[in-house]
């Protein structure tokens, strides 16, 4: 199992749906909504590796509200 596979089955474990689906669909690969805009360079760049969408990064990364 490579680490890529093992990412995928811990996120269709704790979310309900596969990350790599989501992503391809353009939603985040947390709440499954559609991702949308980012407010910066460094949160594209973090979409581009955790596929999750601004809302989502901010409530990770800064302890912000669900929107």
């Amino acid at each position: 199992m490579t680490i890529n596979d093992a990412a995928e089955a811990f996120g269709q474990m704790v979310f309900g749906h596969s990350p790599r689906e989501m992503v391809a669909q353009g939603k985040c690969s947390q709440c499954a909504k559609p991702v949308g805009e980012f407010k910066d360079e460094l949160s594209v760049k973090e979409n581009s590796i955790n596929g999750f969408c601004q809302v989502c990064q901010d409530n990770m990364y800064e302890g912000g509200d669900d929107d």
